[in-house]
């Protein structure tokens, strides 16, 4: 099987020597948490928690669940997009091949309307996630390259971050933003997954908006239904992988892994990565 690594988000620049806990003070001078002052810590949001490793330094969320507290270092929230139109796009031959079973067996379209009703429905659930969670991680990753603390000079006139975010559309980000910030264009290097991604928008945005456009006869959404019947997910989801990677070099990775079962009583399962 195949999954999508969880990356985590640095606070600063990582350090290519990998030298940081060595180069700091001594860890041994800093008071300790003593035993009953966690849950105050974490009720308190003037405190923080950080996890420093050899090459970056890391933010830790204080989080409840319900009454128990836990740490956990910050996910970055593009790999979990990410993540999960990969594991739909995993069932992509399996919604095609059911579909095309039923149209293929010999008996009326009367007969097999609610087999297709159900098989369609299966195939739209597992296209429609691919597709939404796709863009929603390209859409967070341009927001993500933003320069916090600085304000971006566009079109000859400085702009801060939160006015992007708000105000300019999807097309001035990927165009206009992004490749100024970073020096490179994807869109120029793969013109043609450029377009694919445009696609991705405006078939993300006819799921999410709904918008009702005369079909044949009395339909309204028989356009998006044969869009999202036609469209490529498989191709999507290495797409977006390509954009996110061109501007951040293995920020998505993919790993094969295998799961041991439990053989005798006692014994751990095992994930080999």
């Amino acid at each position: 099987m195949k999954g999508t690594k969880i990356t985590y988000r640095g606070v600063g620049k990582p350090n290519p020597k990998k030298d940081n806990r060595t180069s700091m003070n001594n860890f041994d001078a800093i008071p300790k948490m003593k035993e009953g002052e966690y849950k105050k810590f974490m009720r308190d949001s003037q405190h923080c928690f950080i996890h420093i490793s050899d090459d970056n330094a890391y933010g830790i969320c204080k989080l409840w669940y319900k009454r128990f507290p836990f740490l956990l270092p910050e996910p970055n929230p593009v790999t979990f997009y990410y993540s999960l139109a990969f594991d739909a796009c995993k069932q992509f031959d399996d919604c095609h091949s059911k579909l095309a079973l039923i149209l293929q067996k010999d008996i009326t379209p009367y007969s097999k309307s609610n087999e297709l009703a159900v098989a369609y429905s299966y195939l739209f659930k597992v296209n429609s996630m691919c597709i939404i969670f796709s863009f929603l991680a390209i859409e967070a990753f341009l927001n993500q390259q933003l320069p916090k603390y600085e304000e971006i000079i566009h079109k000859n006139k400085p702009v801060s971050k939160e006015k992007i975010e708000r105000s300019f559309k999807f097309d001035q980000k990927i165009n206009e933003v992004i490749p100024t910030l970073s020096g490179k264009d994807f869109g120029k290097v793969y013109p043609k997954q450029m377009v694919l991604i445009r696609e991705l928008k405006n078939l993300r945005n006819e799921l999410t908006h709904l918008k009702q456009q005369k079909g044949s006869g009395l339909t309204r959404y028989e356009a998006l239904f044969q869009s999202v019947l036609d469209i490529d997910i498989k191709k999507i989801v290495r797409t977006v992988k390509q954009f996110v990677n061109f501007y951040y070099p293995r920020l998505i990775i993919n790993y094969t892994y295998k799961a041991t079962p439990v053989i005798a009583k006692g014994k751990q399962k095992s994930i080999e990565v």
